[in-house]
This record gives C-alpha cells, structure tokens and sequence, in this order.
C-alpha cells in the first residue's frame, strides 16, 4: 500500500488473480474516488469496478456537502462505501 500527494494504491498478488487499486483524495480530504483492476491472466489488467468513498459526519451519519456522484463501472456494477 501506497498513499501521500494526494493518491492511495493498494495491489495485491496472488490466487486467484493480481489485483490493483488506484484512488484519488480531493483536495478537502472528504471524497476518495478509485478504481480496482485485476488481471485474470496474471498480466494483463483490466478495471473491475469503480468506487468512491465519502467522509459522513459521524455525529449525524450525514454525508459532509459533496454531490458527487458514484461512477458506473464496466457491466453495470457500482461500489460506495462511507468512512467516519
């Protein structure tokens, strides 16, 4: 795992396949948005999903002012996830 200038990486090597992530932190610090690959061939990646993480307001649950939207991956499938 990776993470400073505003970038966090985790990868991953292994059975059943190599799996990378990529995100980005916004400048505020309350939105990470990313994406997770994986090479089932061992070599070649490709994007599996695309997720974004959102800081709420652990007093509320709410989340902090951001209207971001959850990207669309490949086949339809989406991921969000909160963090307080």
């Amino acid at each position: 795992m990776s993470i400073g200038a505003g970038e966090w990486t985790l990868w991953r090597d292994g059975e059943p396949f190599p799996q990378r992530f990529f995100g980005t932190i916004s400048e505020d610090g309350n939105t990470i948005t990313g994406r997770w690959e994986k090479a089932e061939d061992g070599t070649n990646y490709t994007t599996d999903f695309f997720l974004t993480y959102r800081r709420v307001d652990p007093r509320t649950r709410a989340r902090v002012p951001d209207e971001t939207r959850v990207r669309v991956a490949p086949r339809g499938r989406t991921r969000s996830r909160r963090w307080g």
